[in-house]
């Protein structure tokens, strides 16, 4: 058992070792910059951004809505009074005129010349009228209208529909005729009306549902605070040992009255406090540009302040374990790493990869109540994003949401704190290991010497073979055989057998 002098020294030195490594990160105005500054830009940026093309989605489905001119060739014997017809018919005053051509371009012709105005693309429509079309319409009967359309794309799609539109309001004009004729009252072809009172017809004002939106708005979001969490510690890891090893300060370290553990604690401690600073930047930043958001943005609705409350809460733990979890990935993935330009190409494929199991979150169906939670980076995202969509629910209750969210909770932080502890007892590890801790360039060579092989595979050298061999299996599946007997030993073969050839050579 140690003695609570043994003890307080290590923390001590583990402290001290932290507020060293704070300093030198503060020095650098550079650094302070890109990870506690650049994300209080990066969002009203995004933000903007989003904004903007959400309004010209907008504008382009508006415009693809708005009536356009069409142009319509008539045949038959009755076309010149057809064409007046529909003319007088258009600009009867009172009439819901929704998804009718704003003008037509009215051509008569003869049945032999009207196919050539359609096959050059003159026209958009061509109406053959049968004999006695008019006559038959004010009869009883049904009457039936030939509509030719181009064989090739029309240069307005919307013509069939908007001719399609005022033909059917010219049909229930006719109905109507047809039941007042008949001595029936027009009351009789519409037994119900819907009426929406306090609404506008045809109003263009954008209300937006609060309970849908802000689901799909979080879960991205939360994506890019997780990313941005994990680059805050991506600097200070780097400079935490192989800057030392670079600077040749890690044997003044390795030396001092502490043990390994105490020194992977200090600097721990030192990326993690640093994180934090880059998380709680990220989060200013989202209420500020969330805030500002909604004051442009009408809403349909407002969550309970209670559940607001408790899904903040739980975001931000949920993402204090989560920047605990990045700072220790970061640390070992830099221990193993001889100088700083090698942990940076280290360091930024594990970006990608925490980028990647972030994004699990968004896929549909994903929820916190199973073991998802404990999955590192992607759990921490999906108890969050519940617990946002879970507040946007006014009929619950704060009680209820929290028995919904704590549980989900508690397996993120368990699991973020265990993977924590196992990686920084391997960084410790690896901190003693003199072949990782002082090896030093590889021989000079031609161009393609390579170091002697090891005669047991590394552990960084399996995950490459394994990460080579998924890639492979994935994209030998665009190349496979269609035949399935053939298919199997094609994937097999790059899944196995390509990763071994490429760590053997």
């Amino acid at each position: 058992m140690q003695r609570p002098s043994d003890t307080s020294r290590r923390l001590r030195a583990s402290l001290s070792i932290a507020k060293r490594d704070l300093l030198e990160f503060i020095r650098d105005r550079r650094t302070l910059f890109i990870t506690l500054l650049l994300p209080m830009v990066t969002y009203p940026i995004v933000a903007l951004a989003s904004a903007i093309g959400v309004r010209t989605a907008i504008v382009d489905r508006d415009t693809r809505r708005l009536p356009g001119p069409i142009a319509v060739v008539v045949s038959g014997a009755d076309s010149q009074e057809f064409a007046s017809q529909i003319e007088d018919f258009r600009h009867r005053p009172a009439r819901d005129q929704a998804d009718w051509p704003a003008d037509i371009d009215w051509k008569i012709a003869t049945l032999e010349t009207a196919p050539h105005f359609l096959d050059s693309r003159k026209v958009d429509l061509w109406v053959d009228l049968p004999e006695g079309f008019l006559a038959a319409l004010k009869q009883q009967g049904t009457v039936s209208l030939r509509v030719h359309l181009p064989v090739a794309p029309l240069l307005r799609p919307r013509a069939q529909q908007q001719f399609v539109a005022l033909m059917r309001s010219l049909a229930e004009e006719v109905r109507k005729s047809r039941v007042i004729e008949a001595g029936l009252p027009p009351s009789v072809l519409e037994p119900i009306r819907l009426l929406f009172p306090g609404q506008s017809r045809g109003g263009n004002a954008l209300v937006v549902p609060t309970e849908s939106l802000v689901p799909q708005v979080s879960g991205a979001v939360l994506v890019l605070l997780a990313v941005l969490t994990m680059t805050g510690a991506f600097y200070p890891a780097i400079d935490a040992i192989a800057g030392e090893k670079e600077r040749g300060t890690i044997e003044t370290l390795l030396i001092a009255p502490c043990g390994a553990n105490d020194i992977v604690r200090g600097k721990v401690l030192a990326i993690y406090a640093v994180t934090l600073a880059t998380l709680a930047a990220n989060v200013i930043s989202i209420v500020l540009t969330a805030i500002v958001t909604l004051r442009f943005l009408p809403v349909q609705s407002a969550a309970p302040i209670g559940n607001v409350l408790l899904a903040s809460g739980v975001t931000v733990v949920a993402f204090c374990g989560l920047a605990s979890l990045a700072s220790a990935t970061c640390l070992a993935v830099t221990t193993a790493s001889r100088s700083v330009k090698e942990a940076q190409n280290t360091l930024t494929p594990v970006i990608l990869l925490v980028s990647a199991l972030a994004g699990v979150s968004l896929i549909s169906g994903m929820r916190s109540d199973g073991l998802l939670a404990a999955v590192p980076f992607a759990g921490q995202v999906v108890v969050a994003r519940s617990a946002i969509s879970l507040s946007q629910e006014v009929s619950s209750v704060p009680s209820q949401t929290a028995k919904e969210v704590v549980w989900p909770l508690f397996m993120t932080l368990l699991s973020s704190g265990w993977l924590s502890w196992l990686l920084l007892r391997g960084t410790a590890v690896m901190l003693t290991d003199e072949e990782i801790l002082f090896r030093g360039p590889d021989a000079a060579g031609g161009f393609l010497s390579r170091p002697a092989r090891r005669r047991v595979p590394s552990l960084l050298q399996g995950l490459i073979a394994v990460g080579i061999g998924l890639a492979a299996m994935w994209y030998s599946q665009g190349i496979s055989p269609a035949a399935l007997v053939w298919a199997i030993p094609c994937q097999q073969a790059s899944a196995v057998l390509l990763p071994l050839a490429a760590m053997v050579a």
